[in-house]
């Protein structure tokens, strides 16, 4: 399963910007249900292949963007993962 594929099966996204979660804690929780390493440019090229609202960081130099999810999609996916064991 592509990271693409991924995203668009397990993630909700709102429909406004905001300074959201950013593109790094994502992909590691991407990375948790894929067991697979998943690097950050290739996770932020997968996110903006979506229609998911984004915001670049505040800080000069953080490579990381800032994507609109939904927080209850996050939640179901730990509990996901938890499950699992």
């Amino acid at each position: 399963l592509s990271a693409y594929d991924y995203i668009m099966d397990n993630l909700q996204f709102r429909k406004t910007k905001y300074d959201g979660f950013n593109s790094y804690y994502l992909k590691h929780i991407i990375e948790s249900g894929q067991d697979r390493y998943i690097s950050n440019g290739k996770f932020i090229t997968a996110m903006l292949m979506t229609d998911c609202p984004y915001s670049l960081g505040k800080q000069i130099g953080n490579p990381n963007l800032y994507f609109a999810i939904k927080k209850k999609s996050l939640d179901n996916l730990f509990k996901y993962f938890k499950d699992l064991g």
